[in-house]
């Protein structure tokens, strides 16, 4: 099964290559990767347990990963953890919303659970038997002790409740819980902000907070999509440079040691081009100190 799964996450690589395109813009190529690649392993994980697709998704983030820091024209080396999990927020919370496959696996494999379960009750099985297998109980437990549930912080429609792991399924087979996956996925996106924020020492704390707040306002996770009135752009390729400049300012990474050493005519891009955007984004980090004259 292992060997299977990494097949499949092989049988991919041809169009994450393609993404690599020296051709292909920065902005093109990652809403190609949010939108189409990333969405690719997400049927396996809800068909399989997740202690058998983990040695998958660890290959699958990984593609994931060095395709977004290819396109950012970064350097793994380079990057700090805090970026790199950044990288997994949804775009609404700050980040590229390219979520680890590890860590959604056991939400994808529960939201499974929870739309088959009134289907598992018309399997022909013994009187008086559970719809489910002692094996299938187990990883229902799992799933449930990796994921910290049941949770208070856990966001479900009015009236749902999650019910303990061993009466998971009889449970939804009669109240249904829509859209569970996605419930769980937002609890595990915000505890990923929370430590974040946590990790950030007492001096920093204060401006990771402001930073991410500012990115979680309406419409900052909209980039623009063209910037041709202003005139400090004379080429396709400046814009490009500055959507990449937009999205590094957007993880706190040093602009000018990225792309400007071999760009020098767009030094200052950037940085004009976010105060003309007058964005929240802009002058927060202006007043926590991020961004100086």
């Amino acid at each position: 099964m292992h060997a299977f799964l990494l097949a499949k996450v092989n049988h991919h690589q041809e169009f994450f290559a393609a993404l690599r395109c020296t051709l292909l813009p920065a902005q093109h190529a990652l809403l190609l990767l949010r939108l189409s690649a990333h969405p690719r392993m997400n049927f396996l994980l809800r068909t399989l347990p997740p202690d058998l697709t983990t040695t998958a998704c660890i290959a699958f983030d990984a593609l994931i990963r060095s395709s977004a820091i290819h396109i950012l024209l970064l350097s793994h080396d380079l990057l700090p953890q805090v970026a790199l999990d950044q990288f997994c927020l949804p775009l609404r919370r700050g980040g590229l919303g390219l979520r680890s496959m590890v860590s959604i696996a056991p939400a994808a494999f529960l939201g499974s659970m929870a739309a088959s379960a009134p289907l598992l009750f018309h399997v022909p099985r013994p009187l008086s038997a559970p719809p489910h297998s002692a094996s299938l109980l187990r990883r229902l437990q799992e799933a449930y002790h990796v994921l910290h549930l049941p949770s208070k912080s856990l966001q479900l429609p009015k009236s749902c409740q999650l019910p303990p792991f061993d009466r998971l399924l009889s449970s939804l087979a009669a109240t249904p819980i829509p859209k569970l996956q996605r419930a769980i996925s937002r609890l595990i996106d915000s505890r990923l902000l929370t430590s974040i924020i946590t990790a950030a020492s007492s001096a920093d704390n204060l401006a990771i907070k402001a930073h991410f707040t500012s990115l979680s306002q309406r419409n900052t996770s909209f980039y623009p999509p063209h910037l041709s009135r202003f005139t400090m752009i004379s080429s396709y390729s400046q814009f490009v440079c500055g959507f990449v400049s937009l999205l590094l300012l957007r993880f706190l990474l040093n602009v000018s040691a990225v792309l400007f050493s071999s760009c020098p005519t767009t030094s200052c891009f950037a940085l004009h081009v976010l105060y003309a955007l007058s964005s929240p984004c802009y002058h927060c980090l202006s007043l926590s100190g991020f961004i100086t004259s």
